[in-house]
């Protein structure tokens, strides 16, 4: 009887049925059914918490507690705020130049009105230059990582010891990291365990992403912090997908990026996809449409706020797709569902009685029932777009962008209609809203679609060949060129 892999596998979040932290979930669950696996999150545990069968099933599981202290490069006080500046100023190398990353992300993303222009604004606008040039030397000199790395490396260090400590002596098999940005932490604990074979599970190709919304921005203080991300991403991304024994991606479009980076890279697409047992329509379960009696609103948009791509296609959508479907749908409501929606946009609410927001809802299903049309008008993003195969799921008519749509083998105008221009957009979504029969073909043949392609466990089914074809046993790791400086030795 061949003996059960150890995987230890790293994650910046925490696992999810549905959100941004699905795909791990789905991947974890297949793992844990064909090896012994421990798994480390490294990010802020985001409610509800880890999933209980997941939590179950995995040999152990590590979280650092809800009150650990993240650093945020945020100010208290002018003082503290004054002493920062010194600080990181005649100091950048701290801290591996976090505090000079976090600094310069608060000065180009928080505060971006206080460098538009005008005398007043001058020593803010001197000090963000002055962070950009430290950033771009120390970027250039030594590799700095980018932000979502950095700041992750602390809770790394935190947990390092307790993660070593759970093998006494032996040693995983595999080392499995999800996103591309863990890749430095996944390298530094191969050499603990040099034989341990590397996988990582792309969400993203992340610096494509990056300069993806680097493009959207309008500020160019906030369009130089995503390009100098794009670039500290892409220097860890190709020597990732060279490193790696095996990695995953969520669609071609995304493989052909590992590819351009690393042309010898070990390549799987597996798309996101969606639970098709829990994302069902209503009239499947027998439950009423909608959670309440009043009137629902007609178009919804569903994601996680903390996602700058996802902020951008509300904004986008309630400035100039919104009002043309209002000129000819007057009383046409939209909702905003998903993590820190009112935190972001409950000011669209105050001002507009007709926009609803659910905010950290525990569960999506019903804000789809209450909805006729999803609207997904993405200008930036990777990956494949959970939030459209979940609204297929429930047979609910979408109407994207064909960015938002990347990735997904569908037929334009059968499974979903695709807008790129704001009034195109409109047109299309109120064509959908009035041709009810249309609409319902569409739902049909979207939800056909999903449980056809894209069910999670036909998914993992096929995962877990290519994982044990290629990563599960056999081949030995390739060489290893370590990082300089260890990021154990960063404080």
């Amino acid at each position: 009887m061949p003996k059960r892999l150890k995987i230890l596998a790293l994650a910046p979040e925490t696992p999810q049925i549905f959100g941004a932290g699905v795909r791990t979930y789905h991947f974890a669950k297949a793992l844990v059914a064909q090896a012994e696996v421990k798994l480390c999150v490294l990010g802020k545990e985001k409610p509800p918490g880890m999933p209980e069968d997941l939590a179950v099933a995995c040999d152990w599981i590590r979280h650092l507690p809800a009150d650990y202290r993240y650093a945020t490069g945020k100010n208290n006080g002018k003082a503290s705020a004054a002493l920062r500046v010194i600080r990181t100023l005649l100091t950048p190398w701290r801290n591996g130049g976090e505090d000079m990353v976090l600094a310069w992300e608060n000065q180009c993303l928080e505060r971006t009105a206080d460098l538009s222009g005008g005398w007043k604004s001058l020593p803010r606008r001197v000090y963000a230059e002055v962070l950009r040039r430290e950033v771009q030397f120390k970027m250039n000199l030594s590799g700095l990582l980018p932000k979502n790395t950095s700041f992750l490396a602390k809770p790394y260090n935190a947990l390092l010891a307790e993660m070593l400590g759970q093998y006494n002596g032996g040693a995983p098999d595999v080392i499995w990291f999800e996103h591309s940005i863990l890749f430095p932490f996944a390298k530094e604990m191969r050499r603990h365990f040099p034989e341990a074979r590397l996988v990582c599970n792309a969400h993203n190709v992340e610096y494509c992403l990056q300069r993806r919304v680097a493009q959207i921005a309008k500020a160019s203080s906030v369009r130089k912090w995503y390009e100098m991300q794009a670039e500290a991403s892409r220097r860890i991304e190709q020597e990732a997908f060279k490193q790696c024994d095996l990695v995953f991606c969520c669609s071609e479009e995304d493989a052909r990026l590992v590819r351009q980076l690393s042309p010898r890279a070990s390549v799987a697409v597996i798309p996101n996809g969606v639970d098709t047992n829990y994302f069902r329509p209503a009239t499947e379960t027998g439950n009423q449409r909608g959670p309440d009696g009043r009137s629902r609103p007609r178009l919804i948009f569903t994601g996680a706020m903390g996602y700058e791509p996802n902020c951008d296609a509300v904004g986008y959508f309630v400035r100039e797709i919104l009002p043309l479907v209002r000129q000819r749908e007057p009383g046409c409501r939209f909702c905003i569902a998903g993590s820190g929606a009112q935190t972001r946009f409950g000011h669209l609410a105050q001002t507009d009685p007709l926009i609803d927001i659910a905010s950290d809802v525990a569960d999506m299903r019903p804000y789809f029932e209450m909805s006729d049309v999803v609207v997904v008008p993405l200008r930036a993003g990777g990956g494949t777009r959970t939030k459209i195969l979940e609204a297929m799921a429930m047979k609910r008519a979408v109407v994207s962008t064909s960015l938002g749509a990347e990735g997904i083998a569908l037929t334009p105008n059968v499974h979903l209609c695709l807008a790129d221009a704001p009034a195109d957009f409109a047109k299309r979504t109120i064509d959908l809203l009035r041709d009810e029969g249309g609409r319902q073909k569409m739902e049909e043949a979207a939800r056909h679609l999903v449980c056809q392609h894209y069910d999670w466990n036909r998914l993992m089914d096929e995962a877990s060949g290519i994982f044990q074809q290629r990563a599960g046993a056999g081949q030995a790791p390739p060489e290893v060129a370590y990082l300089k400086t260890p990021l154990c030795d960063i404080k």
